[in-house]
């Protein structure tokens, strides 16, 4: 009797690189990627929390029924809370960069010098391969708002914030440089 030899799959014989699938796929990790550019430049931008927030969500909540039957086949999974929180994460993500970017870099207008008292400072906590980025705490225009800066930076010593903002192309201010200070305000 001759023995049969079964071919076990290849691992990429069992993925699925149709262009649905890539794009989804691809779609996803960029919109990870942009929360994360879009949360570096809401540090640099006076924008409440909220107003991105409510846009990366919204924009997913409002995406999903268009959906609603294409991607759980993607997903392999068809609940509705899969969908919401894949479409929050992607469509989110790029919708919520696209607007902060769109008002940052797109900043016009005269640019105005302001210099803003210190009301707290602090370092984040130390990551693995870094230092604990400093930074300070400062109210301008109604929001409070934390400035970063380099590692090593003692801000301790600060007691002010010289800033030189100009108006976004949606009216937030942008922030085009910071020096700290020890001016009295």
């Amino acid at each position: 009797m001759a023995k049969v030899i079964r071919k076990k799959p290849s691992i990429l014989g069992k993925l699925d690189f149709s262009f649905g699938n890539i794009f989804f796929v691809s779609a996803f990790f960029a919109g990870i990627l942009l929360t994360i550019f879009a949360i570096n430049i809401s540090r640099l931008t006076f924008v409440t929390w909220r107003i991105p927030t409510l846009i990366w969500l919204l924009t997913g909540v409002f995406i999903t029924p268009c959906f609603f039957k294409t991607l759980p086949k993607y997903l392999e999974r068809d609940g509705f809370f899969y969908q919401l929180t894949y479409n929050i994460l992607t469509w989110g993500g790029i919708v919520a960069y696209l607007f902060l970017a769109l008002n940052f870099y797109f900043a016009a207008g005269e640019t105005t010098k302001q210099e803003v008292k210190v009301v707290g400072y602090g370092k984040l906590a130390k990551g693995r391969n870094g230092c604990g980025e400093p930074y300070v705490d400062i109210k301008l225009l109604e929001l409070e708002k934390q400035l970063f800066f380099p590692c090593g930076t003692d801000v301790s010593r600060y007691s002010a914030i010289s800033l030189v903002l100009q108006p976004g192309l949606f009216g937030f201010y942008v922030i085009k440089d910071k020096k700290p200070s020890v001016g009295d305000n």
